[in-house]
């Protein structure tokens, strides 16, 4: 039931980062640049059971980044975990 954000989450390793992180109990926000396949990663992870959601983030732009996390807090009210990958 952690709240864990995994950026870089639509390829790699942030991608089978979040998989492992949904298929043992955590609730997993994927951010990346590309809505498309960060939608992609949210039906593999729900189609095993788990719970994911898609925010679509640059992490190199501080208003996106500003954005992003007060979309996060809003919709989940805390992150018990950060993955910068």
């Amino acid at each position: 039931d952690k709240v864990v954000v995994v950026t870089g989450a639509s390829s790699g390793i942030g991608h089978d980062c979040a998989l492992k992180l949904a298929a043992a109990g955590a609730i997993v926000v994927l951010a990346a640049r590309t809505p498309e396949k960060l939608e992609d990663t949210v039906r593999e992870i729900r189609a095993q059971g788990g719970e994911a959601y898609a925010c679509p983030c640059d992490i190199a732009d501080m208003e996106d980044c500003d954005r992003f996390v007060a979309t996060v807090l809003g919709k989940h009210a805390r992150v018990d975990i950060l993955i910068n990958n």
